[in-house]
This record gives structure tokens, sequence and C-alpha cells, in this order.
């Protein structure tokens, strides 16, 4: 088991490694100049110069990239060139939001995904069987922008029940922070619920055609019985998987709802940062959305070597 665990997080090594030189590549390929945004728009060409200079701009790329280095070993991403902070004070004032965010859409998403996958795994081939995994594909294919756009309309500008946009901290007011964040809830919850109760149904269905299942049926067991006792524990080891990811997911993507809903949290900043040319900030933001990622998915390995005890005896 031990030497299992050892050799998973080994093997991120070179992971982390592609996934820092990635991201070193990926800043130099943004066009634009972020001396010029930095600068107002009547700065001349020598100061221009002297802030690329200042930055470092001018340094060859090997000594840019030993600087780079330098900045992920010792967790000091520098100054944010907008905000004028340490990008560190930043991601935590940014944290909170996204955070809650992508939290209350997974367990919304697992509340509603995983119920609707079992019922319509146990009424397989039924009129609500076709109803529910229709209605799942829906929540899946719709951009979850539009969807989130539709919701703004009818349930704050028509019906006016909740804000529009926004967010207030958790700990500043806990009720109006939940208000804040209900729809962008809804619509990442939901999507992500489509995929849960797919993958849940499947792994249901592949499970009662198992030769133990079928013993079970032949000696008198109740449907709910095989289907709660036998099959679901079983059924939910790729299920598992998919949540795992999906919050992961939802971490550092949720960058197109943060910015419909006007939530200040990692994903907007991110875009803004884009726009802005904050080097500092992108580098550290790729950064954490990838660990956040490799971490998550060393997690799930993790998680099925305890519940499949097959993959740790290979």
């Amino acid at each position: 088991m031990l030497r299992y665990f050892l050799a998973r997080i080994l093997a991120l090594i070179p992971i982390l490694i592609m996934i820092a030189v990635v991201a070193f590549v990926l800043l130099r390929l943004i066009p634009g100049d972020p001396a010029s945004a930095m600068l107002p728009d009547e700065a001349t060409i020598e100061e221009i110069e002297s802030m690329r200079k200042q930055l470092g701009y001018y340094d060859p790329m090997y000594v840019q990239f030993i600087r780079y280095v330098e900045t992920i070993a010792t967790f000091n991403f520098g100054d944010s060139l907008f905000f004028r902070i340490p990008v560190t004070e930043v991601i935590s004032m940014k944290l909170e939001a996204t955070f809650f965010l992508a939290l209350y859409s997974q367990i919304l998403a697992i509340i509603v995904g995983i119920p609707v996958g079992i019922w319509a795994a146990a009424n397989r081939g039924s009129f609500l069987d076709q109803l529910l995994m229709t209605s799942s594909l829906v929540t899946v294919s719709v951009p979850s922008f539009y969807l989130g756009l539709v919701l703004i309309f009818f349930v704050s500008v028509d019906l006016g029940l909740l804000p529009v946009y926004g967010y207030v901290s958790i700990t500043e007011d806990p009720l109006l922070s939940i208000k804040h964040l209900v729809l962008p809830i809804l619509t990442l919850g939901l999507s992500i619920a489509g995929v849960i109760a797919r993958m849940t149904r499947s792994s249901i269905l592949e499970v009662l055609s198992l030769d133990y299942i079928k013993t079970a049926y032949a000696k008198g067991v109740s449907t709910s019985t095989i289907l709660f006792k036998h099959a679901f524990g079983n059924a939910m080891i790729p299920t598992l998987a998919i949540i795992a990811l999906s919050f992961s997911a939802l971490l550092g993507g949720s960058a197109v709802i943060e910015v419909v809903f006007a939530i200040p949290g990692l994903g907007s900043t991110m875009v803004d940062s884009v726009h802005r040319r904050d080097y500092p900030m992108i580098q550290a933001l790729l950064i954490l959305f990838a660990a956040i990622n490799v971490l998550i998915h060393l997690l799930v390995d993790f998680i099925y070597a305890f519940l499949d005890p097959r993959i740790r005896y290979n």
C-alpha cells in the first residue's frame, strides 16, 4: 500500500515540472506589453523602456526562467502589477468566493445527481428513466453562461427574488452571502449534477449485470436491498472520481460564471489579469489551478486504492 502511494507521489514530479514550463511559455506568448499597461496613456517611450528594464523583460530568457523557478520554489510570486500588493494576499482575498461557490455547487450536484441516477437505474427503460436522462443531458449541454443569464433575467430581474450580481463575505453576513450565490450555485451545480446522474446510472446498471447480483435475485433478495446494499457501494467508485474531478474543475473553471455574476473570485481575477497583462498574478493563478488539479487527481488515486484492492495489488 505504501509503495503504491509513494509511486503515485513520485509520478507527480515530472508533471509539476511540465506544468511549470508550460506556464512560463504561455506567459511569454500573451500578446501585449505589461509595461505599457501599467503606465498611463501619455507615458513616453523612455518611461516605458525604463519600466520594461525594471520588470526584467530585457534579461536573457534563461535568467527569467531561473527567476521564475525561484518564485515557485519559495512561493514568493512578487507583487501584482495591478493591485500593487503581494500576489499571495490577492489570492487569499479572492479565494473565499471561489471556494464557497465550488463547494456549494458540488454539494448541490451530489444531492441532485446521485438520487436521480439511482432512480433512473431502478426504472431502466421506463418513461421516468428517459425523462430524467433527457433532463440531465439538457443541463450538461446548455452553456453555463447562457443558463446563468436566463436565471438572472427571470429570477432577479423579472421576479426580484435574488441579487443580480456581486458577492458578500460569509463573515460579514452569512444569509446575504448565500443569497448572492444561489443563482451561480444553480448554474454550476445543475450542470455537474447531470454528469453525476448519468455516471451513477451507468455504473449501477453495469454492476446490476454482474453474476453476484443475478445470484442475489435468484435467492429472492428484494430489489431495494440489492440496489442499496450490494450494488450501490461498488457503483460509486467511478462516480466518486467524477465528483472529485468536477470539484477541481469548479475551483479552476468557474471563471465564466464569476464574470457573468460579477463575483470577485479567482476565476474572474484570472480573466482580468490577462487583460491587464499582470504577469505575476497570471503566473501564480496558473500554478495554483494546476496544483489543485494534480492534488485532486492524486486524491482520487488514493480513494480508488482504498475502495478497490485490485488497484494497489496490481
